[in-house]
């Protein structure tokens, strides 16, 4: 009535066991007597646990053939697990399970645990499991399961950089999951999610999930999530939406040699998503990280720096919504390499939630049906690499986009505004490519200008027209911006938008572009190599104006309008060169 405790000295093995002896009947002859084949360890009524421990030896588990029950070792009521190998591998087989009723389930291992086939580890009610390979790895087949009801689940595999985690089925019904690995947690080959939790804490020495050549995420259906990894990166697939944030301490119970419970282990909170953040060195780790339905990225408690998603040194970032929105309330940040932000929804930032990297590394935002809504307290900004946007409808500015290489904002079917209007520069660039399928700024009665500090412009927009206000010099000319796009094996490749010049409207918008303390130039461009610099269809106008003393408009290309009016004003000279022209039509 008090449980099951066994010590072996040497190896074990849980199978069917059957013992045949030999009698000695009255006349003196012998007789064979056989208990039934007996499989399993059971505990059944009560809440009297299990305990087994291997001193030195491997512990094999199986299925025997007596009940066909799918455990080695299950406990009724509250009774608790303890298997505990001190020299040795723990090896689950095929259909040969740990089952609780509600008691708590504790396999340690001194050197790695193998779970074969398709066995399950369970229990329900507010019972924790704990899988703890203290000098190895824990390796799950694709059909192998643990599961809890109300109770956290832990896996750690600790000793060196092959201490993997190799993950099956993990499922928390209505709690939490902790994996820590000091080298890498990868996807054992299941097919669909491999952790279900409320909340998912992830630690590992190398990588989470592989990148690369034959990358593969681990899949995930949670809803928050926080990761650590070290140098080969995170790669991360979310099959609803998720959000990254705070993840809550996990603690799970410790089974003693009594089985019972005196002690808790606790992992405590983490937040955020880092690449290189246990290498104890600056690293090149990418991070990807995508989620089917709307990504938050939220800055977290510990700590809280602003951050959400950091790859540390050249590491790539890839974060990605594939049905919904990305919604940024915290920064996204790469030491060198490139970002990319992509939404099938909108794509928004909030308060001050920056999107940066440094050096030559690019930023592409992208909206593929909805709007990018950028914070006007953000800073969205790269060292000297290019910066794309593209919306499927309206960009609206943030703080600044800033890069000492070229910028290119599309509105595939609408406008390039500012998000709140002020006078700050907004984009500060070397060049600088609009499309708009509506316009760029506002005309009109709420006129409101871009502001930007740009060397070399061009735009294509419609009927809203276009209104910028350069800071200083200003050259209509040819520009081209080589962006690049993380892909979803971390390794960026080419995103460029083609070669564009000229300042051009369709449906009658107008073109405004001043500049406040410089000179304003029109050049022909290569694409197209027209002899047009500046070129407004049907009815709009232009106003082409150098504001600030002694600056002057120098028109080497022409300036042609359909039937809208032209006005050219230089501070101190409108100047021609060539056969530059200023021609309109109508009246």
């Amino acid at each position: 009535s008090g449980g099951i405790y066994l010590q072996e000295s040497t190896g074990l093995e849980v199978d069917d066991v059957s013992v045949a002896v030999q009698r000695v009947g009255a006349n003196g002859t012998l007789s064979t007597v056989t208990d039934a084949v007996l499989s399993d360890v059971t505990t059944t009524g009560g809440n009297y646990p299990v305990v087994i421990e291997v001193l030195n030896g491997d512990l094999d588990l199986n299925d025997g053939s007596a009940n066909g029950s799918g455990t080695a070792i299950s406990t009724s009521g509250s009774g608790n697990i303890l298997v505990k190998v001190l020299v040795g591998d723990v090896v689950i087989s095929d259909g040969a399970g740990l089952s609780s009723v509600n008691g708590s389930i504790h396999v340690q291992s001194g050197s790695g645990i193998v779970l074969l086939g398709s066995p399950e580890v369970s229990t329900a009610g507010s019972g924790t499991i704990w899988l703890d390979a203290q000098a190895g790895a824990i390796e799950m087949s694709s059909a192998s399961r643990v599961e809890s009801e109300d109770g956290a689940i832990r896996l750690s595999a600790s000793g060196s950089t092959s201490a993997n985690i190799e993950v099956g089925r993990i499922v928390s019904q209505n709690a939490d999951v902790s994996l820590l690995a000091s080298g890498s947690i990868v996807d054992a080959g299941v097919s669909g999610s491999n952790v279900d939790a409320l909340h998912l804490r992830l630690s590992a020495g190398l990588g989470i999930g592989t990148l690369g050549t034959g990358a593969e995420p681990l899949e995930t259906t949670v809803a928050v999530l926080s990761a650590r990894s070290g140098l080969n990166g995170i790669n991360l697939y979310e099959h609803d939406a998720l959000v990254v944030d705070t993840t809550r301490a996990v603690s799970v119970n410790v089974v003693n040699a009594s089985g019972q419970i005196t002690s808790t282990v606790t992992d405590a909170q983490q937040s955020d998503v880092v690449s290189a953040a246990n290498a104890g060195s600056v690293g090149t780790g990418p991070i990807v990280m995508r989620s089917v339905g709307d990504l938050s990225l939220r800055d977290g408690a510990v700590p809280a720096d602003d951050n959400a998603v950091v790859a540390t040194g050249s590491g790539n970032i890839r974060v990605e919504s594939t049905t919904g929105r990305v919604l940024g309330y915290a920064d996204v940040r790469s030491g060198s390499g490139d970002i990319s932000v992509l939404a099938h929804g909108n794509l928004q930032t909030f308060g001050t939630a920056d999107l940066v990297t440094g050096g030559s590394g690019a930023l592409d935002l992208q909206s593929s049906t909805g709007s990018i809504l950028l914070s006007p307290n953000g800073v969205y900004s790269s060292g000297s690499g290019d910066i794309r946007l593209y919306a499927g409808t309206d960009i609206y500015l943030g703080a600044l986009i800033e890069t000492g290489g070229g910028v290119s904002l599309t509105a595939q079917s609408g406008s390039i505004l500012e998000s709140t209007s002020t006078s700050a520069v907004d984009v500060r660039a070397g060049s600088l490519r609009l499309v708009a399928g509506v316009g760029v700024g506002r005309l009109g009665a709420n006129v409101d200008a871009i502001e930007t500090d740009v060397n070399t412009i061009s735009a294509r927009v419609g009927a809203g027209g276009l209104n910028v206000l350069e800071s200083d010099a200003l050259l209509v000319g040819s520009v081209t911006v080589q962006s690049r796009r993380v892909g979803t094996d971390g390794i960026s490749s080419d995103n460029s938008d083609p070669l564009q010049s000229d300042l051009i409207s369709s449906n009658g918008g107008s073109l405004v572009a001043r500049t406040l303390a410089g000179d304003l130039i029109v050049l022909d461009g290569a694409g197209p190599e027209d002899g047009v610099g500046v070129s407004a269809a049907t009815s709009g106008n232009i106003l082409l104006e150098a504001l600030g003393t002694g600056t002057s408009v120098s028109l080497i290309a022409d300036i042609e309008g359909t039937t809208g009016s032209i006005s050219i004003i230089g501070a101190l000279n409108v100047t021609t060169t060539g056969v530059a022209s200023v021609r309109t039509g109508g009246s």
